[in-house]
This record gives C-alpha cells, sequence and structure tokens, in this order.
C-alpha cells in the first residue's frame, strides 16, 4: 500500500513539474485538460432552507478546455453540514417531551443531528479572457445540471453510547432521505498560471432542484412524505486546478 501511495504521488509530481516546465507563449489559447479539486459555503433557501442551516460542499472533477476557451466537464461533491433545524422533533420522537433519549446502558444520551449528501453532474461554459490577465485567464461563467442526494444523519454525541433507535434500518424512519435532479449556475473568474501551480477558479454558485422523500414515511411525525421538496442554495466555491494541456498545441504559458 505504502509503494502504491508513494508512485502515485511522484506520478502527480510528474505531471505538475511537466506541466510547469514547457516554453510557452503567452497569448495563446491552451486547450487541454483541467483536473480539478473543490471546495464551496452555501446557505440554503425553500425548503431546504427550513430543513437545515450553512452547508459546505468538496469534491473533484475535470473539465476540457478548447482552442476557444470553452469548457465542457463532470464533477461530484460530498456535501455536509452541522445544523438540522428539524432536530427537536425527530428528538421528542426518539425520548420524552424534554429530549432526554436513553441509550444501551439506560443512561441519557444526547443526539445530534447533520447533514450529508452528494452531488454528482456536469458543467458547461466559456472563460472572456478579455478581461483576464493572460490568454487562458479571466471572467467565465458555466451552466450544469445533474442529480442530488441529501439526508439527516443521527450521531449520539458520545461515541461509546449505542442508542437503538437509530442503529441500522431504524435511523432511515428519521433520516428523510431526498434525492432529485439539479440544475446550477456559476459565474466568476479563473486564474491560470502553470508556471506556480496558482492556477483557480473562484466563482458565485446558484443551485435549485427538486426532489422527494426516498423513505415516503417518517416516523417522528407518524406521517406519508410525498410532497416535492424545493431545494435552492446560494455561496461561493472555490476550485483548484491542475491543466494537462495538448502536447500538439504547445500553448503552456507562464505570468
Amino acid at each position: 500500500m505504502g509503494k502504491r501511495i508513494s508512485f502515485i504521488l511522484m506520478l502527480f509530481l510528474s505531471i505538475t513539474f511537466f506541466s510547469s516546465a514547457q516554453v510557452n507563449v503567452r497569448d495563446s489559447i491552451a486547450p487541454g485538460w483541467l483536473i480539478t479539486i473543490r471546495s464551496g459555503f452555501f446557505m440554503p433557501e425553500m425548503d431546504l432552507g427550513n430543513r437545515f442551516s450553512e452547508s459546505y460542499a468538496t469534491g473533484i472533477g475535470t473539465f476540457i478546455k478548447t482552442k476557444k476557451n470553452w469548457l465542457w466537464g463532470v464533477n461530484g461533491d460530498f456535501w455536509f453540514g452541522a445544523g438540522t433545524r428539524e432536530r427537536w422533533n425527530i428528538i421528542r420522537a426518539l425520548g420524552d417531551e424534554t429530549g432526554e433519549v436513553l441509550d444501551h446502558f439506560g443512561n441519557f444520551s444526547d443526539v445530534m443531528t447533520y447533514q450529508r449528501g452528494w452531488l454528482a453532474g456536469f458543467d458547461f461554459g466559456k472563460i472572456f479572457n478579455s478581461l483576464g490577465h493572460n490568454a487562458n485567464s479571466g471572467l467565465f461563467f458555466t451552466l450544469g445540471g445533474g442529480y442530488m442526494q441529501h439526508r439527516i444523519r443521527l450521531e449520539s454525541i458520545n461515541r461509546n453510547s449505542i442508542i437503538y433507535q437509530i442503529e441500522g434500518e431504524y435511523q432511515r424512519g428519521y433520516d428523510r432521505l431526498n434525492m432529485g435532479w439539479m440544475s446550477r449556475l456559476n459565474v466568476g473568474y479563473m486564474h491560470s498560471h502553470v508556471g506556480k501551480t496558482v492556477n483557480f477558479m473562484l466563482a458565485a454558485e446558484v443551485m435549485y432542484g427538486q426532489s422527494s422523500n426516498v423513505r415516503r414515511f417518517n416516523w417522528d411525525t407518524g406521517l406519508p412524505d410525498t410532497e416535492v421538496f424545493q431545494n435552492l442554495t446560494w455561496g461561493i466555491r472555490l476550485t483548484w486546478f491542475l491543466p494537462i494541456y495538448d502536447k500538439n498545441a504547445q500553448t503552456f504559458f507562464f505570468n
């Protein structure tokens, strides 16, 4: 395992060195691949805002960058947050009216709730380099869509406690697992600088989608949950990328 990790690390560093060691023409557009690592902070609105507070997303992806600065990509994100506005209703169903829940030892234990989920999709857009510091940088936008999932994760605050009401299959009665389609818009600035590997995109993002509860029934309310759930978030996303340009184009560039 250690040898495999070392090999992958050496390969990554070799690609980075090769990418930054090429002779470049500053004013040439460089087509190729952009390997991305992404992270973002988002505020929820509509039904999503009634269930969760602020959330975070982190993931990976890749873009194809064309000779005319068009972008085509796919990506995936792990989606998580620390606040759940429906916590109290769930806790009262697990324990008594004061929110006291018993663990397997018969001791009182606090149950915490978190947002968990993922997003996977595609994006396409364009870089407008007339306002950039070189031909491969500038204002950009991307439009995209894909599939999302979000749910409530229940956990005992004491890792040594077992609360049978939320173990295994039982947690599904409370987790409100939602799945559905989404679309999103990113508008921001792309900075390309291979020489120092300072390559990033900073953008404002808006995401909207509709989803439905896969479980169809919530144990804490005792009611079916079949309504369409409205998901809206807005926030900021930072993306670092490793460019791997077309070797035939000879369009590596430096700042």
